[in-house]
């Protein structure tokens, strides 16, 4: 269920990226994929909390997202999370890191939160 309270997070990543994704994130955050720079920038001019951009989105074109981002001084501070997903099993470790910075994250993640983010997944993942 979706309700205004709830955090949009952009992925603008693969089909597969998406799914790989949503149940590590769960229920506490809408998640909006994109698979295309203009259907990732039509949706953070609507607002969003976080960008997670995966390299292999839109046919290599992150980068080209991220200078379109800091170009326009409305988006330019959106948080962003760039990604590798490659496998289900090494992307879900990359999934786990990105959930634990995400239940810190606030309207800038420094390192402290992410150093903290890789302990907490760890722990997550050595109890299952």
């Amino acid at each position: 269920m979706v309700t205004r309270d709830m955090k949009r997070i952009l992925v603008a990543d693969t089909p597969e990226a998406v799914e790989i994704l949503r149940p590590v994130i769960g229920d506490g955050a809408t998640l909006i994929p994109a698979f295309t720079v203009e259907e990732a920038l039509a949706v953070v001019a609507q607002g969003v909390d976080m960008i997670v951009a995966g390299v292999h989105f839109d046919k290599s074109r992150m980068f080209d997202l991220l200078r379109m981002l800091h170009a326009d001084r409305q988006l330019r501070n959106t948080p962003v999370v760039c990604v590798r997903l490659l496998t289900r099993n090494q992307s879900r470790a990359t999934a786990l890191d990105l959930a634990a910075v995400w239940r810190r994250m606030s309207p800038a993640v420094g390192p402290d939160a992410m150093v903290e983010g890789k302990q907490e997944r760890h722990a997550v993942a050595a109890t299952g």
